[in-house]
């Protein structure tokens, strides 16, 4: 699947892209790409956060953070300001 710079798939109906800072209790996303450089990217990945993963947003502490999600089963709690480098789709907008 093909997504352009704005979302959009091409030569289909668009896509919801947001960041995982923003993400809504109890839905499921898609991993589109980790935005960002070095060790923040390196921690993401070592997390096992990677473009193409399905992850469910588990909680989110009262203040909103950190968040909690649920990646290949495994409950992993990442800070907001490393959420905001994930970059992700709904996963029933395929």
């Amino acid at each position: 699947m093909r997504v352009d710079s704005k979302g959009t798939k091409i030569g289909a109906r668009k896509v919801k892209i947001i960041r995982l800072s923003d993400a809504e209790i109890g839905k499921t996303y898609i991993v589109v790409r980790i935005e960002g450089r070095g060790f923040i990217k390196k921690r993401l990945l070592d997390m096992g956060i990677l473009p193409g993963l399905a992850v469910r947003v588990i909680r989110v502490a009262p203040l909103r953070d950190p968040i909690e999600v649920s990646a290949r089963g495994v409950p992993v709690s990442i800070r907001k300001s490393e959420a905001r480098y994930v970059v992700v789709r709904e996963a029933n907008s395929t």
